[in-house]
């Protein structure tokens, strides 16, 4: 009778287990960073409104709008359309971060009217 052929195993070199590995942390990381990024959406719209602002949700104008990246969307990300910020509360470099923070939007501070009283005669 003809023994059974032992079942041979896979093999690779230590080589393959390293490359092999840092693919898969740096894609770990790279998912991780766009998570990061998502939660940091949350809390800056979270201190927009408690400071005042408000944030015009959805795709309104879908043809005007900077896409956001296809990660975002997968991972949930709401579109924020129009972003108001009170002047007095938000300054330009306020203004520039939540910007980043939000690249499709549309950032605008409410800049006061403020009109020149003429001296009295």
């Amino acid at each position: 009778m003809i023994p059974a052929p032992k079942r041979r195993w896979f093999r690779f070199s230590l080589r393959t287990l390293f490359v092999v590995v840092t693919l898969c942390a740096l894609v770990a990381g790279w998912l991780a960073w766009n998570l990061r990024q998502m939660q940091n959406r949350i809390q800056v719209s979270q201190a927009i409104e408690l400071r005042g602002g408000s944030i015009d949700w959805g795709w309104i104008h879908e043809v005007d709008l900077k896409k956001l990246p296809s990660l975002w969307q997968f991972l949930g990300a709401e579109p924020a359309f129009f972003i108001t910020l009170p002047a007095d509360k938000f300054t330009k470099q306020d203004a520039a971060n939540i910007q980043d923070v939000f690249p499709e939007s549309f950032v605008k501070r409410d800049e006061p009217n403020w009109v020149a009283l003429a001296d009295p005669p």
